[in-house]
């Protein structure tokens, strides 16, 4: 009888490896478990240097990036149509008017003026103007832009439009360095670029991966720690970028239609299948508000929700979140 039949074949013991490096303006992390260390160098090292590829052509802070490019055009037009761009960048237009189209205009990587006029107005620690901001909200909005799938060209009816993919590049960026990952044969692994996270089959041993979605209050405790695998997860909010307006936080993140950040404190954690659905519904969500981002979320069985807030006249915070949402994990 030959040996197999009495003898099971020996498990293979995995070794769970981390790697960090800086990319995207933020800390990333990269976690897998592999039978040795030479399984999982060059799969980190070729994920890093795909990351740090992809964002080169995304960022909107390099004047010759591929994105920035894009915006050129002749003093003397007044519109322009835009140069073939590279398959990365068409993929991550596509989605960004997706989401566009289903999130009722919530989302929407045209409004680069006003990220552009906030951003200078923090550092400066002032306010813009009511001026400034209906400026900058003339010259924004995907209604200002066609994209051409045939061509692969995007269409500017305002040449004076810019675009900021903060809110979906570093979604997909985890994502094509995850795939880098599969490849290499790390199904279980983990990528984390600041909390834009994907992660694939479970850790030996483990019902999932530990994610804890960050608190809402600086240097405050997770506000859940739940197990995930074979998703993705993004948190928006406006934890560590808000500005006070009249008494009112104001987060980061701004309402296309209005030009001035949604109210806080508060945020978002969305789960999805891919991390770029995860970035860009999170920020969308974050937008719409509770009821409304709750019904959208109730519509798509593929995305599942939490939403954080701090109670009334306390330290406190609470949660709601919608159904299939993963229950916390209870620490001993």
């Amino acid at each position: 009888m030959p040996v197999g039949d009495h003898f099971a074949k020996a498990e293979v013991k995995l070794e769970g490896y981390d790697f960090t490096f800086p990319a995207m303006g933020s800390s990333v992390t990269v976690s897998a478990y592999a039978e040795s260390e030479k399984q999982v160098a060059a799969a980190f090292e070729e994920a890093r240097l795909e990351m740090e590829r992809l964002s080169a052509i995304m960022t909107d802070y390099d004047p010759q990036s591929e994105l920035n490019r894009l915006h050129e055009c002749p003093s003397d037009l007044l519109a322009h149509v835009s140069s073939p761009m590279s398959p990365e960048l068409f993929e991550v237009l596509c989605v960004a008017e997706d989401w566009h189209l289903r999130s009722q205009g919530r989302f929407d990587v045209a409004i680069g003026n006003l990220t552009r006029l906030w951003r200078n107005a923090r550092k400066r620690e002032l306010v813009p103007s009511q001026t400034e901001i209906d400026e900058a909200l003339k010259h924004s909005g995907w209604h200002h832009l066609k994209l051409d799938r045939q061509t692969k060209q995007l269409h500017f009816s305002d040449s004076k439009v810019r675009l900021d993919l903060g809110g979906i590049a570093a979604g997909y960026i985890v994502d094509k360095a995850f795939e880098i990952l599969v490849k290499h044969g790390l199904e279980r692994s983990l990528i984390n670029a600041g909390g834009d996270i994907r992660c694939g089959a479970s850790p030996p041993n483990r019902p999932g991966w530990k994610i804890e979605i960050a608190s809402i209050r600086r240097g405050g405790p997770p506000a859940q720690r739940i197990f995930l695998s074979q998703a993705a997860i993004t948190t928006s909010g406006d934890l560590w970028q808000f500005t006070t307006i009249d008494g009112v936080r104001r987060s980061h993140i701004l309402d296309p239609k209005t030009g001035v950040g949604v109210v806080g404190p508060m945020s978002v954690a969305l789960i999805a299948p891919n991390c770029m659905d995860a970035d860009a519904g999170a920020t969308a969500l974050c937008v719409m508000g509770k009821e409304n981002a709750f019904q959208f979320v109730k519509e798509s069985a593929d995305f599942k929700a939490i939403w954080i807030k701090p109670k009334a006249e306390s330290d406190q915070f609470e949660s709601e979140s919608t159904i299939g949402f993963p229950e916390g994990i209870r620490e001993d």
